[in-house]
């Protein structure tokens, strides 16, 4: 899924900021949730 996002974040944020940093804060969530999974859990 990370690898995904990564990949197309240029197509779907298009060079505006304040998706990119909407596209910042699901990848951050992302990982996040999952180091709880796998590891707090």
């Amino acid at each position: 899924m990370i690898e995904q996002l990564v990949e197309n974040r240029h197509k779907f944020t298009k060079g505006l900021p304040a998706l990119e940093n909407l596209a910042d804060s699901i990848d951050d969530l992302y990982l996040s949730t999952l180091y709880k999974l796998k590891n707090l859990s």
